[in-house]
C-alpha cells in the first residue's frame, strides 16, 4: 500500500508579545500571536555554538482566540499542532515564500 503522506505541523516556542485579540462583526474572536522557535547547533569548523530563531505569525479563531487572550502573555510557552495549507490558494512554485495558514 502506497503512503499518501501526512500534513501535520508541530511548532514549540515562546510568544514574542502579548496576543492581540479582536472581535469580528459577527462576534467571533480573532487573536494574532507571534511565535518564536529556535534551533541551536555546534559549528563544525569553529566549535562555536550557533542559534537560529524563526518567527511565525499565527491567527487563532473562536474560543481558542479568547483563551489565548486571557491566559497567554509575552514569553509564554506555546505548542501549535495543525495542518498546513496555502494562505492564498495553491502554492506558486515560482514564488518560494508563499504564506501558509495553520488549521
Amino acid at each position: 500500500m502506497a503512503s499518501r503522506g501526512v500534513n501535520k505541523v508541530i511548532l514549540v516556542g515562546n510568544l514574542g508579545q502579548d496576543p492581540e485579540v479582536r472581535y469580528m462583526p459577527s462576534g467571533g474572536a480573532v487573536a494574532n500571536i507571534t511565535l518564536a522557535t529556535s534551533e541551536s547547533w555546534r559549528d563544525k569548523a569553529t566549535g562555536e555554538m550557533k542559534e537560529q530563531t524563526e518567527w511565525h505569525r499565527v491567527v487563532l479563531f473562536g474560543k481558542l482566540a479568547e483563551v489565548a487572550g486571557e491566559y497567554l502573555r509575552k514569553g509564554s510557552r506555546f505548542i501549535l499542532k495543525a495542518n498546513c495549507v496555502p494562505a492564498n490558494g495553491p502554492i506558486n512554485p515560482v514564488r518560494k515564500n508563499t504564506p501558509l495558514k495553520w488549521w
